[in-house]
C-alpha cells in the first residue's frame, strides 16, 4: 500500500504566495491569521495525497513539485498539476467522495487547507472567491476535455469494430445487427428490401498465381466497384473471403437486379492497379439477387440469396441470377 503524506515542519513560504493563481490580487495581510491554520505537506515520489472513493475535505495547493491525477490508479495519468496549481477543490466544494486518485511524481511540498479554512478565506477575501472559481472551472474544462478524447477513441473503435480494414465495407459483426434491423424497418415502413450477394470468381486461383497481396489488391477493387454503383441508402458488408453482401432498402427485386447487372459490369470493367505504373489482370463478379418475402427472418433471406448464388457460379460465372 501507498504511503501518504506528512506533515513538515518547515514554515510557510509567505513571500511566494502572493505570486500563485490562487493568492493573485489577494492581500495577504488580510488572510494572514487563516495561513498560519494552514498545514504544510510533504510526498516522496509516488505517495498517495488522495484516493478515489475516498472522503476528501480539504484543498492542497501545490507549492514546490508536480502531482499525478488518475482516473484509475493503475491507469494513465489524465493532468498533471505542477507548482502553482490546487487539488482536492471538487471534494469541498461538493462535500463528495474524491472521483481521482492523486499522486505524487516527485517530491513535493503542499499547503493543505481543510474546508473550514477555505470557506473563512472565501469570506475574507473575494479575489480568493474569485480564482478558486477559476481553478474549478478551468478543471471542469480540462475534465470535458479529456472526456471528449474518450467520445473520440469509443467512436473510432466502433468504427474498428464494424468495418473491415481491407475493404472499408462494413463487416459481420455489424451486419449481424443491422439486416434484421432493416428488414423490419421496411416491412413496418411496407416497403420492398432486396440483398445481393457478390462472389469473385477463381479467386483462389488468382491469389496462387499472382500472390495474396494482388488478392488483396482485387479486394479492394471489387469493393470500390461495389460502392460506385450502390446508392447512398444502401449499405455493402463484406461477408467472408472474396463474397460482399449489398443490403437494398426500398428496393424491389427488379430493381435489385439492374443494380446487380451494372455492379457486374463494373467489376469487369473495374481497372485493378497496384500501383500507379502496376496493372494486374481483371476478375468478374457472380452474383445472386432476392427479396424480402413477407416476414421471414434474416437467415432465411441469406439462405435464398446464397442459393442465387451459387446458381449463377454453377452455370458459368461472370452473371447475374434471381431467386
Amino acid at each position: 500500500m501507498q504511503e501518504t503524506s506528512h506533515e513538515t515542519a518547515r514554515e510557510i513560504p509567505w513571500s511566494t504566495l502572493s505570486q500563485l493563481r490562487l493568492f493573485d490580487r489577494v492581500d495577504i495581510d488580510v488572510v494572514h491569521h487563516l495561513l498560519e491554520e494552514c498545514t504544510l505537506r510533504e510526498l516522496r515520489p509516488n505517495e498517495t495525497l488522495i484516493e478515489r472513493d475516498q472522503e476528501n475535505a480539504s484543498l492542497f495547493l501545490i507549492l514546490e513539485g508536480v502531482l499525478r491525477i488518475h482516473l484509475d490508479p493503475n491507469g494513465p495519468a489524465i493532468a498533471k498539476p505542477a507548482a502553482g496549481e490546487a487539488v482536492g477543490e471538487l471534494s469541498v466544494l461538493d462535500k463528495r467522495k474524491a472521483s481521482a486518485t492523486v499522486i505524487a511524481d516527485c517530491e513535493c511540498l503542499l499547503l493543505e487547507l481543510d474546508e473550514t479554512l477555505v470557506w473563512l478565506m472565501v469570506h475574507a477575501s473575494h479575489d480568493f472567491g474569485r480564482n478558486l472559481l477559476i481553478l474549478l472551472s478551468e478543471r471542469i474544462r480540462s475534465v470535458n476535455g479529456v472526456v471528449d478524447k474518450s467520445m473520440q477513441l469509443q467512436r473510432e473503435y466502433q468504427v474498428y469494430a464494424t468495418v473491415d480494414p481491407l475493404t472499408g465495407l462494413y463487416n459481420r459483426r455489424w451486419l449481424n445487427d443491422a439486416l434484421a434491423l432493416e428488414m423490419t424497418r421496411c416491412l413496418s415502413r411496407e416497403q420492398p428490401f432486396s440483398v445481393l450477394m457478390l462472389d469473385i470468381d477463381r479467386f483462389k486461383k488468382y491469389n496462387d498465381r499472382h500472390g495474396h497481396l494482388a488478392g488483396d489488391t482485387v479486394l479492394q477493387a471489387v469493393a470500390a466497384a461495389v460502392r460506385g454503383t450502390i446508392r447512398d441508402q444502401d449499405m455493402a458488408v463484406r461477408f467472408g473471403g472474396e463474397e460482399m453482401l449489398v443490403l437494398l432498402p426500398n428496393a424491389d427485386c427488379e430493381q435489385a437486379t439492374r443494380v446487380a447487372e451494372r455492379m457486374a459490369d463494373n467489376v469487369r470493367h473495374n481497372p485493378v492497379r497496384r500501383q500507379a505504373d502496376e496493372t494486374l489482370p481483371g476478375v468478374t463478379a457472380s452474383i445472386g439477387v432476392t427479396s424480402m418475402r413477407g416476414r421471414e427472418t434474416s437467415r432465411q433471406l441469406l439462405e435464398r440469396v446464397d442459393q442465387a448464388l451459387y446458381r449463377a457460379k454453377s452455370s458459368g460465372r461472370d452473371r447475374v441470377v434471381v431467386d
